[in-house]
């Protein structure tokens, strides 16, 4: 959230200032011109970090022997359908871990949802194969038994 106060007390200004103490790349926070506190640099730090939060989340999906995927849809305000894409696993020593993986905005139908699990996958270099469990809600898109997206994975991967 955004106030109209002075830009140094921010959360990430502090954050920046802080580690500037350890990095003396960082230095050049202490001028005026800085711009490491720009919007740009902003949003490609939150994706530079997402993008470590799913690799550390995917390195702990390897080690698992079988995977579920959990797929959720609702329509906003504005009549477009959401998405959102989970992984349930269970590690050796029998803890259950739900993992976000992704969030989908647009148009959903069985191909599409069968496209984008893939793709997940995929991008988590996680095998389809792996797969041992589907949990989706009760549209026909989803779960249909003729070709809906549940039908469409497991045709691909029979044990899903």
């Amino acid at each position: 959230m955004r106030v109209d106060s002075d830009e140094s007390d921010s959360n990430l200004h502090q954050l920046l200032k802080i580690k500037a103490e350890d990095d003396t790349n960082l230095n050049c926070l202490k001028r005026k011109e800085n711009v490491y506190t720009s919007p740009e640099i902003q949003n490609e730090m939150i994706k530079v970090m997402a993008q470590q939060v799913l690799r550390d989340i995917t390195e702990d999906l390897q080690t698992s022997r079988f995977l579920t995927v959990m797929a959720d849809e609702t329509t906003d305000a504005t009549n477009n359908e959401q998405v959102t894409l989970i992984i349930r696993w269970v590690t050796q020593e029998l803890e259950v871990h739900e993992e976000f993986l992704g969030y989908l905005v647009g148009k959903i139908d069985s191909n599409t949802l069968t496209a984008v699990i893939k793709d997940v996958l995929l991008r988590a270099n996680l095998s389809i194969h792996k797969l041992r469990g589907q949990c989706y809600d009760g549209a026909s898109s989803m779960s249909g038994s003729k070709s809906g997206a549940a039908k469409q994975i497991c045709d691909i991967e029979p044990r899903a």
